[in-house]
């Protein structure tokens, strides 16, 4: 039995199997060989980023580039005098056997406390790899990193990228360095404002839900049912999760190990599915359906009368915006189908809203 994976990030290694390529990893992989410019890598919540993340890594690894993972959220409660010095530990840590003279005691974490010394620290380790083409930092996870943080934090970086396109001697131990930042809402609101500190100095690659060729690839994956009968599978977990990467992940977990749907014709498979999704997700409890009810919830009516708008329209009636359509798309609750239109992102989403417009009698406010 396959044991697919809906709880968090794939190991590129350890996952193989259900990793599906995304077109988005050779187009990063790309940029970061060709250009200069950050990554910000920009996504609804379990749609794979941080899986793809470790997958750069791993595609990049020991090809003359030096690679961090920087999970912030470990780190979103701490004083700025002992978040930099845990920030620096862990870039240490994962270079240290790419480091030359690692002894120096210039590159003891404890003397980074704030933005100034932190550029000096990222300055002096992109000296001491000098046999490293790039050094790649890969920052995840901002939600709940404060402004207070994220300000100095970003400004600092911004500074350094520019350093990197000056005129001094030592501007290639700047340009030399590349972030990444991997997130959502809370990212998108970091690089849009006005006086972002990583406004124009970075290139933004967005992540696509799977494909129905990518949903029947991962289904191969399937055991103990024929090709015949993952064709009818993948065409009715696409039907309901439309490519969402974790649901997928997640139904097609459950048909694998469903007896009723091993033990099921062609033609009552559908139906099948469709049970478990009402009674495994639906009146489960789902982490993707927990995020987005929790998210209305704190929202307030404005936001759930434009879901419920987007929700009772027709397909073809939502060419224009409406109130907080961009945030509702980086939350994953709505998209733009092909055509334009304004959506709920899948099937199991529509059936859940519902539900949740009617239990908390929103109708008659949206």
């Amino acid at each position: 039995m396959t044991v697919f994976e809906a709880s968090g990030a794939l190991n590129p290694e350890e996952h193989s199997n259900i990793i599906v390529h995304r077109a988005e990893l050779d187009e990063i992989i790309t940029h970061i060989e060709n250009k200069d410019d950050y990554v910000v890598l920009q996504a609804p919540t379990q749609s794979g980023k941080t899986t793809l993340l470790y997958q750069i890594q791993s595609r990049l690894h020991q090809q003359g580039y030096g690679l961090v993972y920087l999970d912030l959220s470990l780190l979103a409660d701490l004083e700025p005098a002992k978040f930099y010095p845990e920030f620096c530990t862990e870039i240490r840590d994962e270079l240290a056997g790419l480091i030359v003279d690692n002894t120096d005691p210039n590159l003891a974490p404890d003397k980074v406390t704030n933005q100034i010394s932190l550029s000096r620290y990222l300055k002096l380790i992109s000296k001491k790899t000098q046999q490293i083409r790039k050094l790649v930092f890969m920052i995840d996870e901002f939600s709940n990193l404060s402004d207070e943080m994220t300000t100095p934090l970003f400004s600092t970086l911004r500074s350094f990228f520019t350093r990197g396109r000056g005129i001094s001697n030592d501007r290639d131990y700047y340009k030399k360095v590349m972030f990444i930042f991997a997130g959502d809402l809370d990212l998108d609101k970091l690089i849009q404002g006005k006086n972002s500190p990583l406004k124009n100095i970075c290139k933004t690659f967005t992540l696509d839900d799977f494909s129905q060729e990518q949903v029947l690839d991962l289904a191969q994956n399937l055991a103990n049912f024929t090709p015949e009968i993952i064709k009818v599978i993948s065409g009715c977990v696409h039907q309901w999760c439309d490519g969402h990467p974790s649901l997928t992940q997640c139904l097609l977990g459950l048909i694998d190990e469903s007896q009723e749907c091993q033990n099921t014709s062609s033609d009552n498979l559908p139906v099948a599915i469709q049970e478990l999704v009402k009674v495994k997700i639906l009146q489960g409890s789902n982490p993707n359906l927990a995020h987005i009810y929790k998210y209305l919830r704190n929202s307030g009516d404005s936001y759930c009368r434009s879901v419920a708008q987007i929700l009772r329209s027709k397909p073809e009636a939502l060419s224009e915006n409406v109130p907080h359509d961009q945030e509702l798309i980086l939350m994953g609750i709505i998209k733009r189908s092909s055509n334009r239109f304004l959506v709920i992102r899948n099937k199991i989403y529509k059936e859940a809203l519902e539900k949740f417009f009617d239990t908390f009698q929103l109708q008659g406010r949206t």
